[in-house]
C-alpha cells in the first residue's frame, strides 16, 4: 500500500498551518532571519538592498516587456505571500493560486479580500 495519500495529507496539514505565519524578524522560521533575506536578496538581484519585488521591475523593464502581465500562476502558493506583494508593484492583471494545503489556500483568500476588498474565488 502507497503512503503517497497519507504523506501528502500530512504535508498538507503542516503547510495550512503554518501558511502566512511568517514575518521577518520573528525568528521561528529560517526565512524570518534578516541576514538570511540579505542573503536571499544578494543572489537574486546582486544586491541586498533590492528585494525580489523590485528586482522583478527591473528585469521586466530590462527585456523591454510592459508590467502588468494579463495572469499569473503560482503552483505551491501557500498562502499567497508572493502574489500579494507581485499585487502591491501592479505585475499582473490576476492571480491564480495552487496548493496542496487547503488551509493555506483558505489564507490566501482571506488576505487577498482584506487586500483588495473583493470576493476572491
Amino acid at each position: 500500500m502507497s503512503t503517497i495519500p497519507d504523506s501528502l495529507e500530512r504535508t498538507a496539514a503542516q503547510w495550512g498551518a503554518e501558511a502566512g505565519t511568517w514575518s521577518v524578524g520573528r525568528g521561528r522560521n529560517w526565512l524570518e532571519v534578516p541576514a538570511v533575506q540579505d542573503r536571499i536578496n544578494r543572489l537574486i538581484s546582486g544586491r541586498t538592498d533590492t528585494d525580489l519585488y523590485h528586482w522583478l521591475i527591473e528585469l521586466v523593464a530590462k527585456r523591454g516587456r510592459l508590467m502588468p502581465f494579463d495572469r499569473v500562476l503560482t503552483l505551491g502558493c501557500g498562502a499567497g505571500d508572493l502574489e500579494r506583494g507581485l499585487h502591491g508593484i501592479s505585475f499582473a492583471r490576476s492571480y491564480e493560486g495552487v496548493d496542496a494545503a487547503s488551509a493555506a489556500i483558505e489564507r490566501a483568500r482571506a488576505a487577498a479580500a482584506a487586500l483588495t476588498g473583493a470576493d476572491i474565488a
